[in-house]
């Protein structure tokens, strides 16, 4: 039977047919040198054997809570659900093909609680390939601990690459104040800089995360496929990817609880990113009036 008692961090996995390297996730997270944690395995109706291997993991470590969906959701959907099902004040996704150094947790957590304001710390992440051989260190360079919301979102929306700092550890009340993820390729970005508007980022100087590139990643897919990652239940429709984030940006700061003032400064300036913008927003346009549907059937 499992406790009833609060973990202080919960550990988000969001899988979909992982069954390739869920387990070495798992064994990853499991070793946390930090152990106040929990390990929900959100599965979005898998039809590979992930259902067992958590269910296995789960018979070894009470620690770790299964919860599948009754049908495929989309993958930013089931990130959002590992955030709507947390019970704990601190936060994190973990990639079903990822692995985490033991001191990921820790060295996050140290930081959270000497620094009040700040909402996310993450570690720099090594990119890895299929067998998990080092690739690249990779450091998004994105740490902003300026006072200013409004110069930390800037910041964080001109400088962002691979959004590896999304598998830190974060505050889940102010989290939740975020859109989390939108439902389309991108979205993360869009959020990353949104998180900013509520608190500082802090980059440990320390190679903890190690990210997985490899030919069933989502960062290997297709664009068409990649829509259909997101959206199983409409695969084939077009996406206005630029235009949604730039929709996605404004709505973000709107929402925020920047003064009015400093709202509209910076809704000036992501308008000015827009029009610096307008050759790729009038491609993006022309091609899906020209060509509504993606052509891809869905892969999610």
């Amino acid at each position: 039977m499992k406790s009833a008692r609060t973990p202080r961090v919960t550990i988000g996995v969001p899988a979909y047919n992982a069954e390739r390297y869920l387990a070495l996730a798992l064994e990853s997270v499991m070793n946390q040198t930090y152990e106040d944690i929990e390990i929900l395995v959100c599965d979005n109706a898998s039809t590979d054997s992930t259902g067992n291997i958590v269910r296995e993991f789960a018979n070894r470590d009470r620690r770790i809570r299964y919860v599948r969906n009754e049908e495929n959701i989309g993958a930013g959907r089931n990130f959002i659900r590992c955030v709507e099902l947390t019970r704990s004040e601190l936060f994190r996704w973990q990639a079903a093909d990822d692995l985490s150094a033991p001191t990921f947790v820790e060295r996050c957590v140290e930081v959270l609680d000497a620094r009040p304001d700040v909402i996310q710390a993450y570690p720099r992440t090594i990119l890895i390939d299929a067998n998990g051989a080092e690739l690249e260190k990779y450091n998004e360079r994105i740490q902003t601990l300026a006072d200013s919301p409004r110069h930390r979102y800037l910041h964080v929306m001109r400088n962002l690459g691979l959004v590896n700092s999304s598998f830190g550890v974060m505050r889940t009340n102010l989290l939740r104040k975020t859109a989390i993820l939108g439902s389309y390729q991108g979205g993360d970005v869009v959020w990353q800089a949104e998180m900013a508007l509520y608190g500082k980022l802090y980059e440990i100087p320390e190679y903890l995360h190690f990210r997985r590139m490899h030919a069933g990643a989502h960062s290997a897919m297709t664009f068409a496929q990649g829509h259909a990652f997101y959206n199983p239940s409409r695969p084939r429709r077009h996406e206005l990817r630029v235009w949604r984030q730039s929709y996605d940006r404004v709505r973000s700061v709107l929402r925020s609880p920047l003064p009015a003032v400093e709202r509209a400064r910076l809704t000036a300036s992501i308008a000015r990113d827009a029009i610096a913008s307008r050759d790729t927003l009038m491609t993006e346009l022309f091609s899906s009036l020209l060509h509504p549907w993606a052509g891809v059937e869905s892969s999610a």
